[in-house]
């Protein structure tokens, strides 16, 4: 098709998984399910990105959380409280699970991509949440 052929003669281009919501669509198979898209869409990587959550978004975050995940809901506004980036700790495994999701898929690295190799390796079997 005609959009595929745009797509490859343009050259490479990049995915980008944003906001990713800690408890929500960090889990191994929404981001393996984004992933496998890319790849066959032809996508040469894929970049992703914790949610930020700044002073418009938070109080409709929020609410909806409270409502519909109210678990989630306190460790939002505990994580978040006074601050709008996701915790250091929870960056860096998120970093790290789309490194190794990359390699499974056989994506290149980006060039400017931070390096998680400080966060403890018991991030990468578990569930992302506990580090919010």
């Amino acid at each position: 098709p005609a959009g595929q052929r745009s797509r490859r003669s343009a050259g490479s281009w990049v995915v980008l998984i944003a906001p990713i919501l800690p408890g929500l669509t960090d889990s191994w198979p929404s981001l393996a399910a984004v992933m496998e898209a890319a790849k066959a869409a032809g996508a040469s990587t894929v970049h992703g990105s914790a949610l930020r959550l700044g002073p418009v978004a938070r109080p409709r975050l929020l609410a909806l959380l409270r409502r519909e995940f109210p678990e989630l809901a306190r460790r939002y506004e505990s994580h978040y409280a006074g601050r709008a980036n996701a915790r250091r700790e929870y960056t860096r495994a998120l970093a790290r699970r789309i490194r190794l999701l990359r390699g499974v898929y056989g994506f290149t690295e980006p060039p400017d991509e931070p390096e998680a190799a400080e966060a403890p390796p018991a991030r990468l079997t578990g569930d992302l949440i506990a580090a919010l």
